[in-house]
């Protein structure tokens, strides 16, 4: 079996060649996570937008989404036809441009974390252009599964 060793500085553990950390070391990931989304969140974010994304509605309305769709990635499965697993529900009209639609339904697809930030990428270059293939993905979606539209 090849070995490597632990990505932890300082640590010569040796761990199967997949692993990146040691059991030791292994909610290092998380931990970086929790931290730098802590940081984002009191620096960057909106604190009406961060508010919003951890009441019970939001929660609530995440898991309707996901649910309705069966789980799925749209983005991936209308792109590639791969089936991924959504994983977290993106505003198509972005929350600060339309906290209106906050909780709406049609403006609501589910994710996958790596594909979320793709869209994020994406809206960059071409905002409104994503917007209207993201609408359009859900819609042909809705219509081949038979998802009622809200």
């Amino acid at each position: 079996m090849l070995s490597r060793i632990c990505a932890k500085a300082g640590c010569n553990s040796l761990i199967p060649i997949k692993q990146t950390y040691c059991q030791a070391h292994a909610t290092i990931p998380n931990q970086q996570r929790r931290q730098s989304n802590r940081h984002y969140d009191t620096t960057r974010r909106n604190p009406k937008a961060t508010a919003f994304y951890k009441s019970v509605p939001w929660v609530r309305m995440q898991a309707y989404i996901i649910k309705k769709y069966m789980g799925l990635d749209v983005y991936a499965y209308c792109t590639t036809g791969e089936l991924l697993p959504a994983t977290t529900v993106h505003h198509i009209n972005p929350l600060c441009k339309a906290w209106d639609k906050r909780l709406d339904p049609s403006n609501l697809i589910p994710l996958s974390a790596s594909n979320h930030s793709t869209i994020h990428r994406l809206y960059a270059r071409a905002q409104a252009a994503t917007m209207a293939t993201l609408a359009h993905m859900l819609a042909r979606f809705q219509a081949k599964y038979g998802i009622s539209p809200p």
